[in-house]
C-alpha cells in the first residue's frame, strides 16, 4: 500500500472510501478525525459520491464537523 493510499485510508477511520462509491455509488460516512482548526478528535461526516465527467470517473466528496 502506498503511503498515499495509507492516509487516504486512515483519514476516514480505515474505511475504503473508494469501495463504498464503487458499492453504493454514495454514501454518508461517519468517523472520528482531528479537525485542523481547533486540533483535536471531532466526530466527522462526509457525503461521497461517484460520478462520471467526460468520460473518466470522478469521486466528489465534502464533509463537516458535528461537534
Amino acid at each position: 500500500m502506498s503511503r498515499i493510499t495509507s492516509v487516504f485510508i486512515d483519514s476516514f477511520g480505515g474505511r475504503n472510501v473508494l469501495g463504498v462509491a464503487d458499492a453504493f455509488g454514495q454514501s454518508f460516512l461517519y468517523y472520528s478525525n482531528r479537525n485542523p482548526a481547533t486540533g483535536q478528535w471531532q466526530r466527522k461526516v462526509t457525503f461521497v459520491k461517484r460520478v462520471t465527467s467526460f468520460g473518466v470517473p470522478v469521486l466528489i466528496g465534502d464533509g463537516y464537523y458535528l461537534d
